[in-house]
């Protein structure tokens, strides 16, 4: 992959991410105040989402692989 292609790349990933995270903490801080409970999450739910975001990552690695 050139240079220049990789670096744009980089950045659109570096982007989207940063918009997905920012929407996803305001969904969760929006959920926390409309229901009045204390933030926070357990460790099965630490664990669900560490797996879930690896299945992601394997997904987004295949699709780079057969392009």
């Amino acid at each position: 992959m050139p240079n220049g292609v990789r670096k744009r790349v980089v950045l659109i990933g570096a982007l989207l991410g940063a918009l997905l995270g920012l929407g996803a903490a305001y969904m969760f801080a929006r959920r926390h105040e409309e229901t009045g409970e204390k933030p926070g999450f357990s460790a099965r739910e630490v664990i669900s989402l560490g797996m879930e975001l690896v299945k992601l990552l394997r997904r987004i690695g295949g699709l780079a692989s057969r392009g």
